[in-house]
């Protein structure tokens, strides 16, 4: 099939032979058109030049939408659970939930003197959570909740040394340290976990800051000589392997 030529393409063909046969000097380049001036266009539609900002736009729409709906999937997850406990924990008074600590904390006692770790770890662990909704409104009211609180961390702390699980047993250390800096009970429950893990350098330096006035001094004494006496066997094991490396 031939190719059809409108009138327009036979007109610009028609042109340029002309131009061929009579040998016309090639024509001086159009100058360049000068710029556009910048127009401030309000809505959408904004172009400046060859920038295309409607698109940047939406662009930040697409990004702002998807934030949106994460926030609004994360509020629906948030949303499902029930909070009815946690509120009306929070709405009780002060003073019932300060009280509701200490008794909580009073049966966590009883239960670690029966020997009961994992049920005076729990108790610990109410009188806690008591304390987590609770703001005093009064000095004598925050003395009282530190010195609770103070309490139920170092009791789970020896509670969960017990049960061996060492991790959250320095976790609670560390709470009580937060509380009160270089408190000696403090100190020392945190180095017993250091010396149930064979962590022993960290265990005596820990037990080295302690001062002799400590009311744990027995205690401290009694675990500088278990670690002593852990250091001089495993001296003695070192030597016993070392012979038996270099024998005939």
């Amino acid at each position: 099939m031939e190719p059809v030529i409108t009138s327009i393409h036979a007109r610009d063909f028609a042109q340029k032979t002309i131009d061929l046969l009579r040998k016309k000097e090639p024509e001086p380049p159009e100058p360049p058109e000068p710029p556009l001036p910048k127009q401030e266009v309000q809505g959408p539609d904004r172009t400046i030049g060859i920038t295309d900002y409607k698109k940047w736009e939406t662009f930040q729409d697409e990004d702002e939408e998807a934030t949106k709906k994460q926030a609004e999937e994360y509020a629906k997850t948030m949303c499902s659970q029930d909070h009815r406990k946690e509120i009306e924990l929070f709405e009780r008074p002060t003073r019932e939930k300060l009280d509701a600590a200490s008794t909580f904390k009073q049966q966590g006692n009883d239960s670690f003197k029966q020997g009961n770790f994992s049920l005076a770890a729990l108790f610990y662990r109410k009188g806690i959570l008591q304390l987590d909704y609770t703001f005093p409104d009064t000095k004598q009211e925050e003395e009282e909740f530190k010195q609770t609180e103070l309490s139920l961390h170092l009791n789970m702390c020896i509670a969960k040394y017990h049960l061996e699980e060492y991790d959250e047993a320095l976790t609670h250390s560390a709470q009580a340290l937060r509380i009160h800096p270089n408190h000696p009970k403090a100190l020392f429950r945190k180095a017993q976990v250091m010396f149930a893990r064979d962590l022993y350098d960290e265990a005596e330096t820990i037990l080295e800051s302690l001062d002799e006035s400590s009311s744990q001094l027995k205690e401290v004494i009694q675990l500088k000589k278990k670690l002593a006496k852990k250091r001089d066997n495993y001296k003695d094991k070192q030597k016993v392997i070392y012979k038996a490396m270099f024998k005939e």
